[in-house]
């Protein structure tokens, strides 16, 4: 029996994919037809991919039956081409669009809007699940989301995926570039700081003078605002470093500024406390030319609830139960 993988089951999927399969055979209303979960085809599903979870998210047809173990979720919508995605083994997946709008379903902001940070990011874990990470392209994009979105009328989740969207940050490297921006650019109601949103891993053609600075000729710098000549570089480690890296990131930070960008350093303190993110967001807005507004009534409480998000991309179980 066919496997179809819904919502937090295929967004941990996702999440581990270093590219995203190619289309082939059915991709649409016609796989959920063929889903209907056996206890088999569950135990086997369990046993392949143990980091699903306690309970398997599965989408399955209208009459299909209650089997232990797996969370059925039942539908009859006539899902539009592209919806399905082959990920081997007689499973297929929601594909990254149609996984965002399940999401949507039960992931209140600005959860949701780190989650869709990791759809539209080049970050994955490697593949031992401990060590390192692997560079990768996004597995979708706004404008393709918008694209299904407009494929699925009246589907649930669609609205919240739509005013979630806008919010979300395209092209981030990792989970905590993930939570700078999303701190610095959310609106004060969801904790943020109301910033304009940057330019994630932007590449800068560094002139002949930063090259000879920097011993690099092209600079790729986690935040950017290349029309006000800003850069928010996230650094975890920026007191453990050894003389030669201190030394490395000094020269890039010279070359930089070298050719008109004012560089601000944000460290894990500023991001997770005990060091206020304020003073780094005050200075961004100065150098944005951007007048900012007395923080409404309780948004310290909305700040501590941002910076209290799990870390890393994984979503809770309970939200989905």
């Amino acid at each position: 029996m066919l496997l179809v993988l819904h919502g937090l089951s295929a967004y941990r999927l996702w999440f581990r994919s270093t590219r995203r399969p190619a289309p082939s055979g059915a991709t649409d209303v016609r796989v959920l037809a063929a889903a209907s979960p056996t206890r088999t085809s569950v135990a086997y599903l369990r046993e392949a991919m143990p980091w699903l979870g306690p309970t398997p998210h599965l989408l399955c047809a209208q009459n299909s039956r209650r089997v232990d173990g797996a969370a059925a979720h039942r539908s009859s919508y006539r899902y539009p081409p592209g919806s399905f995605l082959p990920v081997g083994g007689g499973v297929h997946a929601a594909s990254p669009e149609l996984t965002a709008v399940q999401l949507a379903l039960r992931c209140p902001s600005p959860l949701l809007e780190k989650a869709l940070c990791m759809l539209l990011g080049t970050w994955a874990p490697a593949p031992d699940g401990l060590y390192g990470t692997l560079s990768r392209p996004p597995l979708t994009d706004a404008p393709a989301l918008g694209a299904y979105l407009a494929a699925c009328p009246g589907l649930p989740g669609a609205s919240a995926l739509a005013r979630a969207l806008p919010r979300a940050i395209e092209r981030v490297a990792s989970p905590a570039e993930a939570d700078l921006a999303l701190a610095l650019c959310l609106p004060p109601r969801l904790g943020g700081q109301s910033l304009p949103k940057p330019v994630a891993n932007h590449r800068i053609d560094l002139s002949p003078r930063g090259r000879a600075l920097a011993r690099q000729r092209v600079a790729y710098v986690d935040l950017c605002w290349p029309d006000r000549g800003l850069v928010l570089e996230y650094d975890a480690d920026l007191t453990h470093l050894n003389p030669e890296q201190h030394a490395r990131d000094a020269s890039r930070r010279a070359a930089l500024e070298s050719d008109g960008y004012k560089v601000i350093t944000v460290t894990t303190e500023h991001l997770y406390g005990p060091r206020s993110l304020d003073p780094i967001a005050d200075e961004a807005a100065r150098v944005l030319g951007i007048r900012r507004r007395a923080r409404p009534a309780g948004f310290r409480e909305r700040q501590r609830a941002l910076q209290g998000l799990p870390r890393g991309y994984d979503l809770p179980d309970d939200l989905f139960a």
